[in-house]
């Protein structure tokens, strides 16, 4: 059904199952959506008129909706015919946080995930960290979890109990700028010291299963959290250096 040769998609009807990641709407009615959808990656499709009523998809294109995507591509552009939306935003809306944070996934997600290249489990990622940040988990958490995994899946993510100087098993790391180094090849004084505590905590929350990450959350006070907002940065820095 697909021509995924040099990702370019020959002309035809299409039916994927993503998420809408950006939309925007023009001065005629028209909505331009970025897609990232299973087995295609992130296209960019347009619902002609549908902002004037001419095609009602409803809360169906707002970004953060999931569902199955029914697209026709014509000669240059993809055609959004019909959606059948499987989790739409409304849940997320009722906690501005939640909301917030999983927009700015989102972002992440359109800015660094090359276009028209299949990466479904990124995707896979992208759907179960929206499960965790609505089941009430610490959004420092799930984020560093989210950004983890996602580095991961692509070779890039910082081993989390090794020197990544001189390769060493450590127990205690010293955060810099791409991953954690030992103290015998720390160079900054100013780097971030992660206790023993700190950087096994950081392990097990990318390597718990759903199920149990949840109660690992609640168990958290606002040092660690502290201690995950600055290991997020250090990912998303990785993630900046791969444009």
């Amino acid at each position: 059904m697909m021509d995924m040769n040099e990702n370019h998609f020959a002309q035809g009807h299409y039916s994927c199952s993503g998420v809408v990641l950006k939309r925007v709407i023009s001065p005629k009615g028209d909505i331009f959506l970025d897609l990232f959808l299973k087995e295609m990656g992130i296209i960019w499709a347009i619902a002609p008129g549908s902002a004037k009523g001419k095609v009602r998809f409803g809360g169906a294109l707002e970004p953060s909706s999931w569902g199955i995507f029914t697209l026709y591509k014509g000669a240059r552009n993809f055609y959004l015919q019909a959606v059948d939306t499987k989790a739409d935003s409304w849940v997320l809306r009722q906690s501005p946080k939640t909301l917030r944070t999983y927009f700015a996934f989102l972002k992440l997600i359109n800015r660094h995930v090359p276009r028209q290249h299949p990466d479904d489990k990124v995707l896979a990622n992208l759907f179960w960290t929206r499960e965790l940040l609505l089941k009430g988990c610490q959004e420092e958490v799930v984020e560093w979890r989210f950004l983890w995994k996602w580095l991961n899946l692509w070779g890039l993510a910082p081993q989390l109990d090794a020197c990544m100087a001189c390769g060493n098993s450590i127990s205690e790391g010293l955060l810099c700028t791409e991953g954690f180094l030992c103290r015998s090849c720390i160079s900054d004084e100013d780097t971030l010291t992660l206790s023993v505590v700190n950087l096994r905590v950081l392990k097990k929350a990318v390597m718990l299963s759903r199920g149990r990450f949840q109660d690992f959350c609640n168990e958290l006070d606002d040092v660690f959290l502290q201690q995950f907002r600055r290991g997020s940065l250090m990912l998303k820095d990785i993630l900046s250096k791969q444009i």
